[in-house]
C-alpha cells in the first residue's frame, strides 16, 4: 500500500507557477489579483492541500487561544453545573469558529500570577466568565493588550464589551409573581454581594415587592451552591420564622433551601413558596419540582462568540453589550 505525501505549500506554489509567498498570500485572504488567487486554490484543490494552521497562525503572530476566565476557587468551578454549561457552549461555539478555548483559573487574591499566566499562553483574547468586583481584577484588565468580552456587566472602571440576562428584570418577575400568590414576608437567599448578576436581581426583587408596600424580611448573602444555600435557609429560618417565600439566587441554592426546610417541616410551597435561577436539570428533579428563571446560556454563548469576532477584526475596541431574558419557568414549588 503507498501512502500518498501530504502536498505542501511548495507544492502548491510550484503547481500554480508563483512563489511560496505569494501562494500563502492568497490562501490566507492576503494581497492577490483575482486571477492569481483562482490559480492557486485551483492547484491547491488538485493536491489536496490541507493548511498547516500552526504555522499560519506563527506567520501572523496571532494564537487563535481565547482565555476562558474563572475568578473563583477550582472546587467552585468544577461543582457548578452553570458555569459547566457555559464553559462547555462556549468551547464548542469557538472551536467552530477556529478558535482555541483555554481555560483559565484565576486566583481572586493572585492578580499578578494570572496576569503572567494570561501572557504566556499569548492569548488573542479574554472571555471572563465569573468575576468579582475588585483593584486585582481591573488591575490585570487595564494592564492587558488584547481584547476581553464579559458574561455579567464588567466592575466598575472597565469599558468593555459584555453580554448578560437583563438581572434587574429577572428579580423583578419574582417578586411580583410572589407577591401575586398572596406571600407578604419574603426573605432572599443572594449570590456574593460583590458580583453584577446578585445586584441586579436584588435590585428588581425589592422593586417589585415596593410596588405592593413590601420589602424583603432579609436579604442572605451566600455563595452559588448547595451548601450556600442550605446554610443560608438556617440563617433564615432562625431570625425570620415568619418567613413564607424565598428567592434564592441559583438553583443550587435552592437545593440546598429545599433540603432544610423540609428537615425543618416545612412543607413547599404550602407554607413557603421557593424559587430558584438557572433552570438546571436538577430544578426539574427536585420534588416539588423548582420554579426557576431560566439561563439562556446557548444565546449568551453565541453573542459572546460574535463580540470576540468583531473586536480580533477591528483596530478599535469594540463596546457593544448585549441583553438577553430570563423567562420565569413555572413549576411546583410557588
Amino acid at each position: 500500500m503507498t501512502i500518498r505525501k501530504q502536498a505542501t505549500i511548495r507544492d502548491v506554489a510550484k503547481m500554480a507557477g508563483v512563489a511560496v509567498s505569494t501562494a500563502s498570500r492568497a490562501l490566507g485572504n492576503g494581497p492577490a489579483s483575482k486571477a492569481t488567487r483562482e490559480k492557486v486554490e485551483h492547484a491547491a484543490k488538485q493536491l489536496q492541500f490541507v493548511p498547516n494552521p500552526t504555522a499560519r497562525r506563527l506567520s501572523e503572530g496571532t494564537s487563535d487561544i481565547v482565555a476562558l476566565v474563572v475568578q473563583e476557587a477550582p472546587s467552585f468551578i468544577f461543582g457548578d453545573p452553570n458555569i459547566a454549561e457555559m464553559v462547555g457552549s462556549l468551547s464548542v461555539n469557538l472551536t467552530r469558529e477556529g478558535l482555541i478555548p483555554f481555560l483559565s483559573l484565576a486566583n481572586p487574591k493572585d492578580a499578578d500570577g494570572f496576569g503572567r499566566l494570561l501572557r504566556e499562553t499569548g492569548a488573542d483574547a479574554a472571555v471572563a466568565i465569573s468575576s468579582h468586583m475588585g483593584d486585582a481584577l481591573l488591575r490585570v484588565v487595564g494592564e492587558s493588550d488584547v481584547p476581553w468580552v464579559f458574561i455579567g456587566k464588567p466592575p466598575k472602571g472597565l469599558r468593555c464589551p459584555y453580554v448578560d440576562v437583563d438581572q434587574k428584570r429577572a428579580g423583578y418577575d419574582v417578586g411580583r409573581l410572589l407577591v401575586e400568590r398572596g406571600r407578604r414576608h419574603m426573605a432572599v437567599i443572594s449570590g456574593p454581594f460583590d458580583m453584577s448578576a446578585p445586584q441586579g436581581r436584588n435590585q428588581g426583587f425589592e422593586q417589585a415587592l415596593a410596588e405592593d408596600g413590601l420589602k424583603p424580611e432579609v436579604v442572605m448573602e451566600a455563595d452559588f451552591s448547595v451548601e450556600g444555600g442550605f446554610g443560608g435557609m438556617i440563617r433564615v429560618i432562625r431570625n425570620h420564622p415568619e418567613v413564607d417565600a424565598v428567592f434564592a439566587h441559583s438553583d443550587q441554592m435552592a437545593a440546598g433551601a429545599l433540603r432544610y426546610l423540609l428537615q425543618a417541616g416545612r412543607k413547599v410551597p404550602q407554607d413557603v413558596s421557593l424559587v430558584g435561577f438557572d433552570d438546571l436539570r436538577i430544578a426539574r428533579a427536585l420534588s416539588p419540582s423548582l420554579t426557576t428563571c431560566a439561563q439562556p446560556i446557548e444565546q449568551l454563548s453565541s453573542a459572546v462568540v460574535d463580540l470576540l469576532k468583531r473586536s480580533l477584526g477591528s483596530e478599535k475596541r469594540v463596546r457593544d453589550s448585549a441583553i438577553f431574558r430570563a423567562p420565569l419557568v413555572l413549576r411546583e414549588s410557588v
